[in-house]
């Protein structure tokens, strides 16, 4: 089969999918894959495998797995490619890699490629930690193009496999974390609450197991009940997230200290504790000046502001009510002694 009868036997989708394989020389595909993906029947694969090879001659056929591999990095592949080494897994490795760092500037790149992984999720029944991973990035991918509806079905399948492997595995506390966020952004609050509460029962007692997922879930908990008005229950929430996140090693921990503290002071002040509420937003001060933290600073200065002319206000009231007291207390002990006078000179 030469070349143009080839191209006159594939479909359009078929086409399609073929020249997005050769647009990536540094894809390693066994030609059976190519061929699931192309859903050529298996009868025809030898006269098609022919023809494929004359396609695409800067590839290479590698050995007796049909391999087809860049011919520039035939010698660096073939060791992943022998029989021993499930190369199944070795090419769910490679989208797992393309798709681990999603970015505005690979976007497209990473949108032809998309055929080629929903193949393999249709068709890839063998759960691994790869496939795993693939789900996850995947899901992530187009959670960075607002496809939330599509992130949200790939994280619950990705929640499947991860579920055959182990039910009850802590790696499902990322999916649940991923999904609550998702669902923040979509405005379901009790989806997002549903999510972040299932990541907390499953780290229960394995603290040492993903803290940072553990720290994210409870405060988003948090923020939920600052939204929800829910402000004694948020303020525990809040400093239980403190607590969590002395802690863990991680960089961010003055940006984490500088919010947690401006949101531990708004919810003081809608409960009038002015004095607490003065205290949390000057630790926030302090933390988004070593950070230079520059979105939270003006937040923090104008809530400083704030707080501080309510304390001013709250102790002038304050002074006021006693001085009112005084005077009727002033005025009450006057008006017995005068009673008590005219009844002793009566």
């Amino acid at each position: 089969m030469d070349q143009a009868t080839l191209a006159n036997k594939l479909t359009k989708k078929q086409l399609y999918l073929l020249r997005n394989l050769i647009l990536f020389p540094d894809l390693p595909l066994r030609a059976k894959d190519i061929f699931t993906f192309l859903q050529i029947p298996s009868e025809y694969q030898i006269e098609y495998f022919d023809a494929l090879h004359d396609l695409v001659p800067e590839f290479l056929v590698y050995s007796n797995n049909y391999y087809i591999l860049p011919s520039s990095k035939a010698e660096e592949i073939k060791p992943a490619l022998e029989p021993k080494s499930q190369p199944t897994l070795a090419l769910i490795e490679f989208f797992k890699q393309k798709f681990a760092t999603p970015q505005e500037s690979n976007i497209n790149y990473l949108k032809n490629l998309e055929p080629f992984v929903e193949s393999i999720l249709k068709h890839c029944n063998l759960p691994s930690p790869q496939l795993n991973d693939l789900y996850y990035n995947y899901a992530n991918y187009f959670y960075l193009k607002d496809n939330f509806d599509k992130a949200i079905e790939y994280a619950n399948q990705g929640i499947e496999i991860t579920r055959q492997i182990d039910a009850n595995s802590p790696i499902l506390a990322k999916y649940y974390n991923f999904l609550g966020y998702v669902y923040w952004q979509k405005n379901n609050k009790e989806k997002t609450r549903e999510f972040y509460q299932k990541t907390l029962v499953l780290l229960r007692g394995r603290d040492h197991l993903f803290p940072k997922l553990k720290f994210e879930a409870i405060l988003v908990l948090a923020d939920l009940q600052l939204k929800e008005k829910q402000y004694n229950t948020a303020i525990h929430l809040y400093l239980k997230a403190l607590d969590l996140m002395d802690k863990i090693l991680f960089d961010e921990k003055d940006y984490f200290h500088t919010y947690i503290f401006l949101h531990l002071a708004k919810c003081h002040k809608e409960l009038y504790n002015y004095h607490k509420a003065y205290y949390y937003i000057s630790k926030a001060e302090h933390y988004s000046r070593i950070a230079q933290i520059e979105e939270l600073s003006k937040i923090i200065s104008y809530e400083k502001r704030s707080i501080h002319t309510l304390l001013v206000a709250t102790k002038i009231i304050l002074k006021i009510r006693i001085y009112i007291l005084l005077t009727i207390a002033a005025g009450i002990i006057l008006g017995l002694f005068f009673i008590a006078k005219k009844l002793i000179f009566k």
